[in-house]
């Protein structure tokens, strides 16, 4: 199963598809086909938040590539504000 950014009629060659991610036959993660290595733990991670973000995107009607960066941008603002909270 791969999941991509990119609208599946989208005229864009191949080597320049976004984020795509196999999960299925072992994990695979790559940017513009340039493969991203992960440690393990964030392997686990992000399959997780694919496949929970892809029920709920059915469930709710919405993209989900547009669901997973939303989900990414308020994990990192909650990063920012406890590592503001730590330092003052």
């Amino acid at each position: 199963m791969w999941m991509t950014t990119e609208p599946a009629a989208a005229a864009v060659p191949p080597q320049r598809v976004g984020w795509r991610l196999r999960l299925l036959g072992g994990f695979a993660l790559d940017r513009d086909g340039d493969p991203v290595a992960l440690p393990a733990t964030a392997q686990r991670l992000v399959a997780f938040l694919a496949v929970v973000v892809r029920l709920l995107a059915e469930q709710l009607g919405v993209r989900p590539s547009a669901q997973l960066m939303a989900l990414i941008e308020e994990a990192r603002g909650r990063s920012a504000m406890a590592a503001g909270r730590a330092r003052g």
